[in-house]
């Protein structure tokens, strides 16, 4: 991929990787990096089996490929199904309820959360 950047006048984005994915699962064990830098080692003995599914992501950028913290707020999340949660308010039980019924591995954006489960403005407030 870097190649064909290049050949464009461009770079591939640092810390951009793709993922092996399955049924309901968006990151599977298997990563392919798609910019290798000084700290990154290839995989080593990495072979694409039969049957297996990937999710290629190409970032390019036609300056130096590094990415730079902004100040915008985060808008899109995505629930970690190995975590439990223990939530004691009602409104937070009923958001994540929601969640749970609505994207149960998928990644959300809180304006459809919002939307569809009609909560206040105030609870996006208090996430931020």
């Amino acid at each position: 991929m870097d190649q064909i950047a290049k050949t464009f006048q461009c770079n591939l984005v640092e810390g951009v990787v793709s993922h092996q994915i399955g049924r309901f699962v968006l990151e599977g064990e298997k990563v392919i990096p798609g910019r290798l830098v000084a700290d990154t080692l290839p995989p080593a003995d990495f072979e694409f089996e039969e049957n297996e599914v990937y999710a290629i992501d190409v970032l390019v950028s036609t300056g130096e490929g590094k990415l730079r913290d902004r100040d915008a707020r985060t808008t899109v999340y995505k629930r970690d199904t190995s975590t439990n949660y223990s939530l004691k308010m009602k409104t937070s039980k009923a958001v994540f309820s929601q969640i749970n019924h609505r994207f149960p591995s998928l990644p959300f954006s809180l304006r459809y959360v919002f939307r569809c489960c009609s909560l206040s403005l105030s609870l996006s407030l208090s996430l931020s």
